[in-house]
């Protein structure tokens, strides 16, 4: 468990994949997890995440048709 989230914003036209890779250098570096939305996908970077696995959660959870809240993680 981390004391520290810190949420940020994502720019337009970043992908999914340099978003998750910047997330996690981030989170390694301050020590905390980071959030951010993507395409409505909340997504959660760990320290020393593996983005391969974040990106394989957000396009498991951007498959999802129902309205449950979707979240995808590193």
């Amino acid at each position: 468990m981390y004391l520290l989230t810190i949420k940020v914003k994502v720019l337009g036209g970043a992908t999914i994949e340099s978003t998750f890779k910047e997330a996690i250098k981030l989170a390694t570096k301050l020590g905390c997890k980071i959030e951010f939305n993507f395409n409505g996908v909340l997504c959660m970077a760990y320290p020393n995440g593996d983005y391969l696995k974040g990106i394989e959660n957000y396009y498991y959870e951007i498959k999802k048709e129902n309205g449950f809240v979707k979240i995808a993680f590193s």
